[in-house]
């Protein structure tokens, strides 16, 4: 049963004859507030997680097809490319200290550009996480108090609802 809840509350399809607090074929009023809470909290981690898979996966998709459109023979690089740096009249001296200086200025650039990546990629969290909270906070006040519900149920019905999981 476990398995089956777990599946059928990542892929938001929710049929119903399992929710939280419920045994497998119990249509009883029993409630279970810690189960709720869990359950709010299971869905919206297990749909990330769905969706960071799906999205590693078309990630892969893309760098196979980056990958092929580079090897093709139009889009190779010539050889002579680094001579535009380098001259061959330099000493041998020259030319380790003109490579080296290149390393450290990739590697410098490389370690900037991951690092303003990560910044970016909290500040893409940030932006992401502060509506959906609002959204839960909101939704659960209002219904809480339109339709007289605890707290837990309000955050349980909006949470439920929002990822049309809808058990």
């Amino acid at each position: 049963d476990s398995l089956y809840f777990s599946v059928v509350t990542f892929t938001t399809v929710g049929y119903g004859d399992l929710y939280p607090g419920c045994s497998y074929g119990d249509n009883s009023d029993y409630e279970n507030k810690p189960s709720k809470l869990f359950a709010c909290i299971f869905s919206l981690l297990g749909i990330a997680i769905i969706g960071y898979a799906l999205q590693i996966l078309g990630q892969q998709m893309v760098q196979a097809q980056v990958k092929a459109l580079q090897s093709s023979p139009s889009t190779t690089k010539k050889s002579g490319d680094i001579d535009i740096i380098i001259n061959n009249s330099d000493s041998e001296e020259e030319k380790e200290r003109k490579l080296i200086q290149m390393a450290t200025k990739e590697k410098n650039a490389k370690d900037k550009r991951e690092k303003d990546i990560k910044k970016e990629r909290y500040q893409k969290i940030g932006k992401m996480l502060i509506p959906i909270v609002v959204l839960f906070t909101v939704g659960s006040l209002v219904f809480g108090f339109l339709e007289g519900w605890d707290p837990v149920d309000s955050l349980y019905w909006c949470v439920i609802t929002a990822a049309s999981i809808g058990y």
